[in-house]
């Protein structure tokens, strides 16, 4: 609908999928951070986390995204798998330092304005963004000029 109706275009055409970032960086090695991920599965169970609505970063261009609470459980994955990939990054991104991360889904990014955002938001207040998901899976995507899922990872 966003693309459609309000041509927000750069994350559909950017992103591999709708998801929430944990950890990212620049990878030492790839097979290092495989490796990394892989050493959490063990530790990993099927969670349900709940939406809180939508939220907006207030920037030149605002970020429409879906809030997700950060209940126990997604804490403990998150700060498993931040603390298993550590080392396989040579460079971090400051979005997925602790002191900032939250559990978020990006709806718009770059191609939005404020002329425009009364509109989007009246359309997205029809769905109900206030309900669950379960998290089931780890999807591994690099970025290079657009996102590509290199794996997806079954919880056992």
């Amino acid at each position: 609908m966003l693309s459609e109706k309000y041509n927000l275009k750069y994350l559909s055409s950017h992103s591999a999928c709708p998801h929430i970032t944990i950890s990212s960086g620049k990878c030492v090695s790839r097979e290092r951070f495989k490796k990394a991920v892989y050493s959490c599965l063990p530790h990993c169970r099927p969670i349900t986390i709940k939406s809180n609505g939508i939220g907006i970063f207030v920037k030149e261009a605002p970020v429409i995204y879906i809030r997700w609470f950060l209940s126990k459980e997604l804490n403990e994955l998150c700060l498993l798998i931040q603390k298993r990939l550590r080392n396989v990054w040579s460079e971090t991104d400051k979005s997925s330092s602790r002191e900032v991360w939250m559990p978020k889904s990006t709806l718009a990014l770059k191609d939005t304005c404020y002329d425009q955002l009364p509109l989007v938001l009246g359309d997205l207040n029809v769905y109900n963004f206030k309900q669950g998901m379960v998290v089931d899976k780890l999807t591994l995507i690099e970025m290079e000029s657009k996102e590509i899922v290199i794996e997806e990872i079954s919880f056992n």
